[in-house]
């Protein structure tokens, strides 16, 4: 291929010629016998001494909380609560009465909606029954909770 300033032919490279890839495997390799000869050497002069195995932990119970860190500042980070089934439904059929809403308006508008649009648009009703049995249970059930206390 000829080069576009000089027009002049471009010779191949010959093949031994490491890419970057293979330059940072090399460098790496460098890197890690230097440090393994480090060890060795602090090994032999008994500065450290090296595991030779490893004890297995037990493995935690599902009722401990695991406690994760930032590993850049060190802070504890809190896990999210776990919300009951039944209220993430509820929120996912808001999302969807609100996409189908949005589908509606533009329908009005006079834009055509494609297959998977006018499917999604005749869910509507399904959803709204879904919604109002899921909201009527939400509803009982706290009305049952308020008994319960009183």
């Amino acid at each position: 291929m000829p080069h576009t300033t000089t027009k002049n032919k471009r010779t191949k490279r010959p093949d031994d010629r490491p890419n970057g890839k293979r330059r940072r495997q090399e460098a790496q390799a460098i890197v890690e016998k230097d440090r393994v000869g480090r060890v060795a050497a602090n090994e032999a002069k008994g500065k450290i001494v090296a595991v030779e195995r490893l004890e297995k932990l037990p493995p935690l119970l599902q009722n401990e909380e695991k406690e994760k860190t930032d590993a850049t500042t060190g802070q504890v980070l809190k896990q999210p609560e776990k919300k009951p089934p039944a209220e993430v439904r509820v929120r996912a059929l808001h999302k969807l009465l609100r996409q189908i809403q949005g589908l509606d308006e533009k329908k009005k508008g006079g834009a055509t909606l494609n297959d998977a649009q006018e499917i999604k648009l005749a869910r509507m009703e399904g959803v709204m029954a879904e919604l109002e049995e899921l909201q009527n249970v939400e509803d009982s059930d706290e009305e049952e909770e308020e008994e319960d206390e009183q």
